[in-house]
């Protein structure tokens, strides 16, 4: 009895061999054709996947390790899992998702497995290879799992480096003043994800310490905006430099994660157009001091000037200061005149009074600081005065 199954098993041996000596004879074809499967049956290899003799060179560099497991049973080798580590690295690096990578591998070698069942049921001998069917997926199991793990620690390397590359952006950017470093700040950019051509926008909003999961979850939010962008830190805030979105977009991003307080800067041009975009959202959060909103230097830019000016315009500013600070209501119908677009009527329904006791509030802050706000030089110096009485300027949306 063990002599004949001594013989069997010599037998299944030898038209295991035989079936894989075909298969290693005819591989030329076969690895065309697998290929050919591979990009007809996966749309993203069909669209932006590697070329047919890359996949040809794939097919062949496993064909001899399933072959063997095939015939032999046994499980994949070292050298074999390392191979299969690297191949998903690499097809990670090409853009290539591991589903589509996984499935590509699995139709690739579906055509190997039914050319050798094809040839197996001619020569009658298609239970010998069925048996040989467990060790065979087995072998696919172990390689594909090795695949993809290699798939994910690039995909999760690529993405920090790419947070790295944020970071650094942001770090050139947040140097006040420098220059000589126009060529570091566009190759930064650049690594960073963005386009230094399309020109750049700064966001500011303040923060205590962000962790790298609630910037991953803001940059995972910005992904979803038409753009490109790069999210940092800085000691007190967190920023986004970009382009391609509107403005209050990327503050409702930042808003989900609770950062409610935002300024952003021009959108700039230029070889230190990240900097420079920078500096004006830094003075615009300046003025902000916290408050929530979205505080735009497009608006803002007026105050900032003024507040750089410092003691030089203390004497023009002073007594309109003082004013304000005495009498909150006008203050308040001086602010609303000038955001609603100096109309008293539109003014005087922002504060829900009468026109008449609108334009006598606005009459009685001439009287009291000499300034009269239907003059640009006289609005200019009013508006100012508000927002310093007031110790930071209202949110404009």
């Amino acid at each position: 009895m063990s002599g004949e199954r001594e013989r069997w098993a010599g037998h299944k041996a030898g038209v295991l061999a035989e079936l894989c000596s075909q298969t290693i004879a005819r591989r030329v074809s076969l690895s065309t054709r697998a290929a050919e499967e591979i990009v007809a049956s996966t749309p993203h290899y069909r669209q932006h996947g590697p070329t047919v003799a890359d996949l040809v060179a794939t097919v062949w560099e496993f064909m001899v390790g399933w072959l063997t497991a095939t015939e032999s049973g046994g499980p994949a080798g070292p050298g074999e899992l390392a191979a299969a580590r690297r191949h998903g690295a690499r097809r990670a690096a090409q853009g290539i998702a591991v589903e589509d990578v996984i499935t590509g591998f699995y139709v690739g070698y579906r055509t190997l497995w039914r050319d050798m069942a094809d040839r197996a049921a001619e020569q009658g001998v298609s239970e010998i290879l069925l048996e040989a069917s467990e060790a065979s997926l087995g072998w696919m199991l172990e390689i594909t799992t090795a695949i993809s793990a290699g798939h994910h620690d690039a995909v999760a390397g690529r993405r920090v480096l790419t947070a790295a590359a944020r970071q650094r952006l942001v770090n050139l950017a947040s140097v006040p003043g420098a220059t000589g470093d126009a060529e570091e700040l566009r190759l930064a950019a650049e690594q960073a994800g963005l386009d230094p051509g399309a020109g750049l926008q700064c966001w500011w909003a303040p923060i205590g310490a962000a962790t790298g999961e609630v910037q991953a979850r803001i940059q995972a939010g910005l992904g979803l905006l038409p753009g490109a962008f790069a999210v940092g830190q800085v000691t007190t805030a967190l920023l986004v430099l970009g382009h391609g979105a509107d403005e209050e977009a990327v503050a409702a991003v930042l808003g989900e994660a609770d950062l409610t307080s935002v300024a952003v800067g021009l959108r700039r041009t230029g070889p230190y157009a990240a900097r420079e975009s920078l500096t004006d959202a830094r003075a615009a959060a300046a003025l902000a001091a916290g408050r929530a909103g979205l505080w735009r230097f497009a608006v803002l830019w007026p105050l900032v000037i003024t507040a750089s000016a410092g003691e030089r315009l203390e004497p023009l500013l002073a007594p309109a200061v003082t004013i304000a600070r005495e009498y909150p209501h006008l203050a308040e119908a001086v602010g609303a005149f000038a955001d609603r677009g100096l109309s008293v009527s539109a003014a005087a329904r922002r504060l829900n009074v009468h026109p008449n006791t609108l334009s006598y509030r606005l009459e009685r802050w001439q009287d009291l600081t000499g300034t009269d706000v239907r003059t640009v030089s006289g609005l200019t110096i009013s508006r100012t005065a508000v927002e310093i009485a007031a110790g930071s300027p209202a949110p404009n949306s």
